[in-house]
């Protein structure tokens, strides 16, 4: 809910007074109390005023006003300064911004909606975001605004992925919030081909980085054969090794010797009869670069 808080004196003592509501597109509503008149400057200039048909009088309470309700304009009651009015319904699509739109800062901190799975550890989020204050749009509340940005997922085994995702807010626009990817799922496993299948394909490798041996670790939940290949940043093939009639639920673990390897960053790929996934391995021995 967005309100606006206004004291002044001199506009309670008429009769008439009016307020009129200007927005982007012009005059949204002018409306009168104590009888309507005709505006002679303003936004408003040359229009006549709707009177609400109600009205203070001198004994009504401090404290007490005019308010809007789902029956119309009713007489002073408590105020509600803050808040929507008492007996009011606000509905997402009446205009301006709906009750259910998520705020670019709340968007923000859902990581743009989107989710990662990993089996490794906990995932830490971070994106590439820089502009502040977050709150925006600034300072034209009204102005439409789209913010386009990359988030950033990795895990304690030094695995990583990433996606872009684009918030669009329009005041305007009754829809209010569209996002290109609400519901975007990564897996830290980088490409894999089993979850196309609807199979969860996942395995470790670790340490990261590692120093002379990389180990890969697996346990699938079908009877399965299993290649394991290593490849370099050149796309040249390091280490392969092939696992026939690997059983379900079984407990697999392949260590490599990447020593002699000449890279720094290499890429394993475990292959199965329901696809493959593909993780990064960072090595520890800077005199590979």
């Amino acid at each position: 809910i967005y309100y606006y808080v206004w004291n002044i004196n001199g506009i309670q003592n008429g009769p008439p007074d009016g307020i009129a509501l200007n927005g982007n597109n012009g005059i949204v509503e002018f409306i009168s109390y104590e009888g309507s008149f005709t505006a002679t400057d303003g936004p408003a200039n040359g229009m006549t005023s709707t009177d609400i048909g109600v009205k203070e009088s001198s004994s009504t309470p401090v404290g007490h006003s005019l308010q809007l309700t789902d029956a119309g304009w009713v007489a002073p009651q408590a105020n509600t300064k803050g808040a929507i009015n008492t007996n009011q319904t606000l509905e997402s699509g009446s205009g301006g911004f709906p009750d259910s739109a998520q705020t670019f800062e709340e968007w923000l901190a859902a990581n743009g909606n989107n989710t990662a799975t990993d089996s490794c550890s906990e995932v830490t989020w971070s994106n590439d975001y820089s502009v502040t204050p977050i709150l925006v749009p600034e300072p034209d509340p009204c102005a439409p605004f789209s913010a386009t940005v990359t988030f950033f997922v990795t895990d304690e085994c030094g695995n990583d992925n990433e996606t872009t995702s684009t918030y669009e807010l329009n005041p305007q626009d009754p829809v209010g919030v569209s996002n290109d990817n609400d519901e975007d799922s990564m897996s830290l496993a980088g490409s894999n081909e089993g979850e196309a299948m609807g199979v969860e394909l996942d395995f470790m490798a670790y340490p990261v980085p590692f120093d002379r041996d990389i180990n890969v670790k697996f346990n699938f939940e079908f009877d399965t054969d299993v290649v394991i290949d290593i490849h370099d940043t050149r796309g040249l093939l390091v280490k392969s090794v092939t696992l026939n009639n690997v059983r379900a639920n079984s407990d697999v673990k392949k260590s490599f010797d990447l020593s002699r390897a000449g890279d720094q960053l290499f890429y394993i790929t475990v292959t199965t009869n329901r696809g493959s996934v593909t993780k990064k391995a960072v090595s520890s021995n800077m005199k590979r670069r």
